[in-house]
């Protein structure tokens, strides 16, 4: 076992539970798992977007279930895999889309945020989480 630095347990995240990083909205991806102190999710990389600025927001939706407003701290962004792009006929395309997670600490969160957070982890997700490795399922 690796020498994990997590203070808090960490719950998987049940399919089709989307995170959105604002204010710009341009990095949104799935959410891989979350905890008391922070989350991580999955997303496809768009050339040009800076991936070092510090986003401000999380947004995190399942079920009409939202996490809204809470600050955050960028602490990992890695890639994970690179798929190639098809057309419809076979045709690989000449780009490829990246995946890549990230990573974000909560920052101080209210005491509504924390109510939130607790729901969701009681409720809207599968369950404690195994360590993942980062490459996995891609």
């Amino acid at each position: 076992m690796t020498n994990e630095r997590r203070r808090h347990p960490r719950y998987k995240a049940r399919s089709g539970t989307y995170v959105s990083m604002l204010p710009a909205s341009t990095c949104m991806g799935q959410l891989v798992d979350v905890s008391v102190g922070g989350l991580s999710f999955r997303y496809i990389d768009h050339e040009g977007v800076d991936r070092n600025r510090e986003e401000t927001h999380v947004f995190i939706g399942d079920d009409s279930v939202y996490l809204d407003g809470i600050r955050t701290t960028i602490i990992d962004d890695v890639p994970v895999c690179e798929r190639p792009s098809w057309d419809f006929s076979g045709v690989r395309l000449c780009h490829a889309r990246r995946v890549r997670q990230r990573r974000v600490r909560f920052d101080a969160m209210s005491l509504d945020q924390k109510a939130q957070l607790d729901y969701f982890l009681r409720y809207r997700t599968a369950g404690a989480s195994d360590r993942l490795a980062i490459n996995d399922s891609c």
